[in-house]
């Protein structure tokens, strides 16, 4: 005999019918979960059973989603002396690995995308005649997967603000390539690793 079932809605006890069920009959027909019916409302009923983290985006505001400060997204990643902002290796980048956390975007996601850049870091010193022209469609294709990523919900939209932020500014010369691929080794030494 099967056990059963208190519903979720509205507290009977009940056989279910199948092992994900978690609302009795009556309330199941009430959501037409049994002929057809809504079929995402029908995972997101067996996410209930199963525990497991269905989109943590869904139905959250854009005013409520984690977000990159405004003082992290960079125009260029030199001080007036030329050399790279201390903000790059300390505070900046402790925040936005915080927020990448906080949008639950784990460390093999952002190591994707990190090594793509520093692919492109890696042929451009290899040969130093190269220019950032030369390697273009490698950072522009970056935007691209992250926002693909995203739309597959993989990662959290702070990312791609991120990536987005920071293309036109990666585009201009080398130096600054070099620049975004230093700020982007912090982040990642300042996520956390699991």
């Amino acid at each position: 005999m099967a056990e059963q079932r208190k519903c979720v809605e509205c507290g009977k006890l009940f056989i279910p019918e199948d092992p994900m069920q978690i609302r009795c009959p009556e309330c199941n027909s009430k959501h037409n979960f049994n002929k057809g019916g809504n079929w995402k409302k029908r995972i997101d009923n067996r996410r209930e059973v199963k525990g497991m983290r269905g989109n943590y985006n869904r139905g959250r505001h854009n005013s409520e989603r984690p977000r990159i400060p405004d003082e992290c997204i960079f125009s260029t990643f030199y001080d007036e002396d030329g050399k790279l902002k201390k903000e790059i290796f300390l505070g900046c980048a402790k925040n936005v690995a915080r927020v990448f956390e906080g949008d639950r975007i784990k460390i093999t996601a952002l190591r994707k995308f990190f090594n793509i850049v520093k692919q492109v870091e890696i042929k451009l010193n290899a040969n130093p005649s190269l220019q950032i022209n030369d390697v273009r469609d490698s950072i522009l294709n970056l935007p691209r997967l992250v926002t693909y990523q995203y739309n597959r919900q993989v990662i959290g939209y702070s990312l791609v603000q991120f990536i987005e932020g920071h293309i036109d500014v990666v585009l201009k010369n080398r130096d600054e390539f070099k620049g975004f691929a230093q700020y982007f080794t912090s982040i990642i030494c300042y996520s956390k690793q699991k």
